[in-house]
């Protein structure tokens, strides 16, 4: 690599980013079908397109990853194919996939880009440093990169392109994958390069980003472009205007689309609950559309009418729905039943794919797992289908939901043994989680006591490890293994006690069978069941001692324990207490240990299986604690017993206010690794939350 040089001026007064007629075939498929594009100096040019429209083939080629196989371009003035190295010295990239090393810290990384473009030590450290900052990652400067949240790591991707000082920019996608919060400010990143005198080209899906960033706009679908313009020339294209009606529940999607296309001059399409139609008519169509819909009695929660925006356009022009926050747009194409769409089509040409007939899977985000490791290297934000919804189950759109132990030990695959039964070589389901909080979206036909539009919280566990799945928008739940969310607890409250609460209430109430009077020794007492399990022995009359670290001593204390031992001053199991019930949630002693701190008559409750690495990791521990069993000592097991009559059980206890739910740290769900990764290291204070 060589160091940048400013761009002399393009010859002949065009553009930064000159490019004739560039065209580019994989055997008989043409990814790139004659492109012609402009772009001045200073400005954005937004390069829009369904995905397989070309967008990335054409970055790779004005970046001289890929020779096209005709057509001509120039970069900052230097010829595409004549001086490749020349054009490499003008440019950053930012491609769809932050490419930084994950082992080195952001410092690093950036000091090595540098180094790489020959800036020399002095000026790659400096260079490495003022980015961080302007970038707001100095904070983080010394950390290594596989801590880094995707947002994070997205903004030090883009501060890898800008190390050399580029004067051009190729951002490919740069914020796909992105929640919501990191998106918005990776645009003023963005913005802040255009107002410093750089020239971008951006690849998206979004159009709200294209209509936020975007000085023109090109939009390309099968290698050719098909529109030109300006944000506001490009909405006067597809014309008219639009109704906006958002339903109660999905399943009468098919019917409200039905009934608009009688009223519609485009076809309608949908965007989670809400369906558009392109319409003439303004308020009478309005009018007559509601109407109609009210005769099908389909339920509505808004309605308007507006001008088209650019997902509009997108359709118009392109047959597709265009990528929205959680890419669940679905649209349909009945010529029969509108022939003014079938009409407009062939005139503009465009061919429509046979899928296109009829509404599509409606799709979700989630966090996909596709092997077994850590979990920033297998855990992964993906666009899959949203779950089918049988006859006793419950469509609900998550609102939280908390990480326990059994996805940990699915996402690390150890102990080993345990992949015999949740597969060899991956997950059999490829999504984590079991704890759910959040709406009713759709219910099943044998469900009658819950409706959309509900609040509710419950499980999806069903006693394996590897129950899949509720890192995600959406989650199908047994009906029988949800009920309503008291009013008086958050989403993030009410999925956090879930399996913790369950399971300590399985293990205190019914296995214990704790009551005034009992002493109770719970052994990790500041985790997620410990912080219940405390509370719940409390609030039944117990005698409580919490088992915890230095810093949690306090903690343990004001969640009602009696006494507190800190188990880096004190072993609990050579001192001379003794303990009616050891809920052990930590199985850091032998477990013949442990029961020496029982009374004659007590009973030792394992529920851990120890550290997590290797074949068996904690296992032998707990088969000795089985075999316990034989002689005298008294060993039961906990389990989480996830139906409504524990449900409500649980939710009246937290609800009469002698039980709180102890949060350490609360997640975006495109940081669910982070998440995991924290309970990995054992040392949360209650639970760990996803919100989404």
């Amino acid at each position: 690599m060589h160091s940048p040089s400013k761009s002399p001026a393009p010859p002949g007064g065009g553009g930064v980013i000159e490019a004739r007629g560039l065209v580019k075939r994989y055997g008989e498929v043409v990814a790139l079908a004659g492109l012609d594009l402009t772009v001045p100096e200073g400005t954005v040019l937004g390069l829009l397109g369904p995905n397989g429209a070309g967008k990335t083939t054409a970055v790779s080629i004005l970046t001289t990853l890929l020779k096209p196989d005709a057509g001509t371009a120039t970069v900052a003035g230097a010829d595409l194919v004549g001086s490749p190295g020349e054009v490499r010295k003008r440019i950053g990239l930012s491609g769809q996939y932050a490419a930084v090393d994950e082992h080195l810290t952001g410092f690093e990384n950036l000091d090595m880009f540098g180094r790489l473009y020959r800036l020399g030590a002095k000026r790659s450290r400096t260079r490495a440093h003022e980015l961080l900052e302007r970038f707001s990652l100095d904070f983080a400067a010394a950390r290594p990169v596989k801590t880094y949240s995707g947002g994070m790591r997205r903004r030090l991707d883009l501060a890898g392109a800008l190390v050399a000082e580029a004067p051009v920019l190729f951002l490919d996608e740069p914020t796909t994958g992105l929640d919501p919060r990191s998106r918005t400010e990776l645009w003023d990143v963005i913005r802040d390069l255009v107002n410093r005198g750089s020239t971008l080209l951006l690849t998206t899906q979004y159009m709200e980003e294209a209509d936020q960033l975007a000085d023109d706009i090109v939009v390309i679908d099968h290698g050719r472009e098909i529109a030109h313009g300006t944000a506001d020339e490009l909405k006067a294209m597809a014309g008219g205007e639009r109704i906006e009606v958002s339903l109660r529940s999905e399943c009468r999607l098919k019917e409200a689309m039905r009934v608009l296309a009688r009223f519609s001059v485009g076809d309608p399409y949908t965007n989670e609950l809400s369906v558009i139609a392109p319409v003439t008519g303004g308020a009478q169509t309005l009018t007559a559309a509601l109407r109609a819909l009210d005769a099908e009695g389909v339920e509505l929660a808004d309605v308007g009418l507006r001008r088209p925006t650019l997902d509009d356009v997108f359709l118009f022009l392109t047959g597709h729905v265009a990528q929205t926050e959680n890419g669940s747009t679905t649209s349909t194409d009945n010529d029969e039943e509108n022939p003014p769409a079938r009409n407009r089509r062939r005139a503009r040409g465009t061919r429509r794919s046979k899928e296109m007939t009829t509404p599509t899977t409606p799709t979700m985000k989630a966090i996909v797992q596709d092997g077994y490791g850590a979990p920033e290297q297998v855990l992964k934000l993906a666009e899959v289908d949203r779950p089918a919804v049988g006859g006793d189950d419950v469509l609900v759109r998550i609102r939280a939901t908390s990480v326990n132990t059994p996805d940990w030990i699915t996402v690390t695959g150890t102990p080993y043994i345990l992949r015999l039964k949740s597969g060899l070589r991956k997950p059999s389901t490829p999504v984590r989680g079991t704890d759910v909080a959040g709406v009713v979206e759709a219910v099943g036909a044998n469900v009658t006591d819950l409706q959309p539009g509900d609040e509710v919280f419950g499980s999806l566990w069903d006693s394996t490890v590897a129950t899949s799945g509720a890192f995600a928008e959406f989650a199908v739940a047994p009906a029988s293994q949800l009920i309503n969310k008291p009013a008086g607890l958050t989403f993030e409250e009410a999925a956090a006690s879930v399996m913790s609460g369950l399971t300590a209430l399985n293990a205190i109430r019914d296995v214990g069978r704790v009551g005034p009077g009992t002493r109770v020794l719970i052994n990790g007492a500041s985790g997620g069941v410990g912080t219940f399990a405390v509370q719940i022995a409390k609030a039944l009359g117990a005698e409580v001692t919490g088992v915890c670290s230095t810093k949690n001593l306090e903690l343990v204390r004001s969640l009602g324990a009696d006494e507190v031992i800190d188990y880096t001053e004190e072993d609990f199991t050579s001192g001379e207490q003794r303990y009616d019930v050891i809920l052990d949630n930590v199985m850091n002693h032998p477990p013949t240990s442990t029961a020496r701190a029982l009374t004659p008559t007590g009973m030792l409750i394992p529920n851990s299986i120890g550290n997590t690495g290797g074949f068996f990791a904690g296992l032998p521990r707990m088969a000795r604690a089985t075999l316990m069993r034989r002689g005298s000592t008294d060993v039961q097991f906990a389990t989480c017993v996830a139906n409504r009559e524990n449900l409500d059980a649980l939710a009246e206890i937290l609800t009469s206010g002698d039980v709180k739910v102890v949060i350490d740290q609360t997640y975006a769900l495109s940081d669910a690794a982070d998440a995991v990764a924290h309970m990995l290291g054992h040392h949360a204070r209650g639970k760990v939350v996803i919100a989404i």
